[in-house]
């Protein structure tokens, strides 16, 4: 029994309007093709009987149906669930982020806060002095002996250029 006619009539059978209308059985590309419109030039009207359809049958459409609905429902509850615990990881992952933020930033402020007793870590000059060698004191300059001039603004040890010690080169 080939179960598509089986189909059509009972589809066709379902509401009184579809009732009325002829059904056409066409070849295209040699396989048979349905239509309730129009028929093409190569088509035959059909002969259906109105059969009432099988009341198990619609019984267990229905129930397939219900069951399809309920899998659909499930699977939306389950993908909400997990879209709310998704959103719930990234609220506490952001509110642990937060926490960090303000515990640094509460070190920064202490760290600034603190006097600063603590020497610096590097010579004021940007270095250390000696690079690991023992420091020397430098020797103390000897000024300069009367009328031979004043040592030249901003130069060290009290000394200008031309001298050594006071004494002409």
């Amino acid at each position: 029994m080939n179960p598509k006619p089986a189909l059509i009539a009972t589809l066709l059978s379902i509401t009184p309007a579809v009732q009325a209308n002829p059904v056409y059985r066409c070849q295209e590309a040699g396989k048979p093709v349905y239509f309730t419109d129009e028929p093409g030039l190569y088509c035959e009207e059909m002969d259906l009987k109105v059969v009432q359809p099988d009341p198990a049958e619609v019984a267990r459409l229905q129930t397939r149906k219900l069951e399809q609905e309920e899998q659909e429902h499930q699977a939306q509850e389950r993908e909400d669930r997990e879209r709310l615990i998704r959103a719930q990881e990234e609220a506490a992952r952001a509110a642990e982020i937060q926490a960090e933020a303000q515990r640094r930033m509460a070190e920064q402020q202490q760290w600034q806060n603190q006097p600063q007793t603590v020497p610096p870590v590097y010579y004021p000059g940007g270095f250390w002095p000696g690079y690991g060698y023992p420091v020397r004191p430098l020797p103390p300059v000897q000024p300069n002996p009367p009328g031979q001039g004043e040592p030249a603004p901003g130069y060290p040890y009290g000394t200008d250029r031309g001298t050594l010690g006071g004494q002409k080169r």
